[in-house]
């Protein structure tokens, strides 16, 4: 099983483990502080990685998990930064 179809099969497990842990770590924990710049490199890496089309055509037509996803990015995440 490749690791995108078993992440996507699993998504809302991996928000609430992102959430849960997000709630135990808080900001200023030397954990994630020491974490943060070698995460986000393996995150920007992951982002600029060549897309096919062919696959990004076959991959939206779940249009349940990109209208999910939509809604986590616009609205629960600015919503969250503003509360906290």
């Amino acid at each position: 099983m490749k690791i995108s179809h078993f992440v996507e099969k699993n998504f809302g497990l991996f928000l609430s483990a992102g959430i849960l842990a997000g709630l135990i770590f808080r900001m200023d924990s030397p954990f994630l502080m020491s974490l943060l710049k070698p995460l986000l490199m393996i995150m920007l890496f992951l982002v600029f990685l060549k897309i096919e089309i062919k696959q990004l055509f076959h991959r939206s037509i779940n249009y349940k998990l990109i209208l999910f996803i939509t809604f986590i990015n616009m609205l629960v995440v600015p919503v969250g930064f503003f509360l906290s």
